[in-house]
């Protein structure tokens, strides 16, 4: 009887890899089968270390004669001539994937190899510099420099981090021809700014990093002197004294503002407007048995509801100066002197200083009954007497 050695050996392997961490690997390993596979079952695939250059024939999981060392990656069935290798898999000191052919009798002791090419692409050279002067904001153009192998860069993922690479904030995801964006201003703060390449598979698990330096330059020691006498109007020169550091500074932007009760803010239409405009008006009312608050509930409500903007958008301050009315009771009335704030957004601003004074005979019904909600007596609410209205608007935009 004659024997027939059958020689079942794959060839043509292939395995890009799209991982793009150094010594990490992912992607799928190819093969070509061989012509004869009437006895092979299954393709075993590991990684080889070799030692010393050979053959690396194996027997019984071993190497015959030491010169190599392997790592099982998995297998697949005759008519399937590919494995997935997972990304993130550790490349370790292995060079070559191995792909052996097995029987169902025992797998074949030397195998076909492909020497493993491990793709890098990380950027480099990451520049930031901070051009939002509030302190925990961020905000400026970042550059990067692109790998210098590009084939299996997919895109670019730009995140903030914080130091232990736990919590991040995407910036944004770009194709990998760019290599600059801008950070919005206003962002809030992180210590890193990280760069991922992305393949087809995968992000990078590494990215390559940049300290941020937030950039804080508030002026301090301002002072102003006002020198014009009149009630209402200023004169003067205003001072400061500049920010530490000054790299980042252009100019100074000086507006005259109106605060909130939170005097650290800026005035802000309830809209989310990023300017807005300010109008002050005054108005003069006599009034017997009211409170100062009473007087200042009553008034904001009226005007949110004549001049049709919201209640919050308002504020208002009464107070009190009392004076002799010339009734037939003689009675002691008081005069208020009332002043109100109305924030709105910038352009609206007209239509509102127009309502506004022509409230006329409206005004007076209107605090009426808004006092009588406020639990002014209607004996009270009959002296009533709406002595003066006088508006008047300022422009003073706030960037928010």
């Amino acid at each position: 009887m004659s024997i027939v050695d059958n020689i079942a050996q794959v060839s043509d392997i292939v395995f890009p890899d799209f991982d793009l961490d150094e010594t990490d690997l992912g992607g799928v390993l190819e093969w070509r089968e061989p012509a004869d596979v009437a006895q092979v079952t299954h393709y075993d695939v590991y990684m080889i270390e070799v030692f010393e250059p050979g053959n690396c024939t194996f027997r019984n999981g071993s190497s015959m004669d030491g010169s190599c060392d392997r790592l099982a990656m998995g297998s697949s069935m005759v008519g399937v001539a590919n494995l997935t290798i997972p990304v993130d898999t550790a490349l370790q000191n292995y060079s070559h994937f191995a792909v052996f052919t097995r029987s169902s009798l025992v797998e074949q002791t030397t195998p076909s190899m492909h020497l493993i090419y491990d793709m890098v692409a990380s950027v480099s050279n990451i520049r930031f510099t901070d051009q939002d002067l509030d302190d925990e904001e961020l905000g400026g153009r970042i550059h990067w420099a692109h790998p210098p192998l590009m084939q299996r860069v997919y895109t670019y993922r730009l995140y903030l981090t914080q130091w232990d690479g736990g919590a991040r904030s995407l910036i944004s995801e770009l194709p990998k021809g760019v290599n600059l964006e801008d950070l919005p201003p206003e962002t809030p703060t992180m210590p890193l700014l990280a760069i991922y390449t992305t393949s087809t598979l995968t992000e990078q698990s590494t990215p390559v990093t940049l300290t941020v330096e937030d950039k804080f330059a508030p002026v301090s020691n301002v002072s102003f002197p006002d020198f014009d006498l009149d009630e209402t109007d200023l004169g003067g020169i205003l001072t400061w004294s500049p920010p530490q550091d000054e790299s980042q500074v252009e100019r100074y932007m000086i507006y005259m503002a109106m605060f909130t009760q939170n005097a650290s803010e800026c005035p802000m239409s309830s809209d989310g407007a990023s300017y807005v405009a300010v109008i002050t008006g005054s108005m003069v009312i006599a009034l017997s048995g009211a409170t100062a608050s009473q007087v200042a509930d009553a008034v904001q409500a009226s005007l949110s509801q004549l001049l049709g903007v919201p209640f919050s958008w308002i504020s208002v301050s009464a107070s009190a100066a009392r004076r002799l009315r010339s009734t037939a009771a003689r009675r002691l009335s008081t005069t208020w002197n009332v002043q109100y704030q109305i924030v709105v957004p910038v352009g609206s601003e007209a239509a509102v200083v127009t309502s506004a004074s022509t409230l006329g005979s409206s005004l007076g019904n209107s605090l009426a009954a808004e006092l009588v909600l406020q639990g002014v007596s209607g004996a009270d609410v009959a002296s009533l007497s709406v002595l003066s209205v006088s508006p008047s608007c300022c422009r003073r935009p706030c960037h928010l």
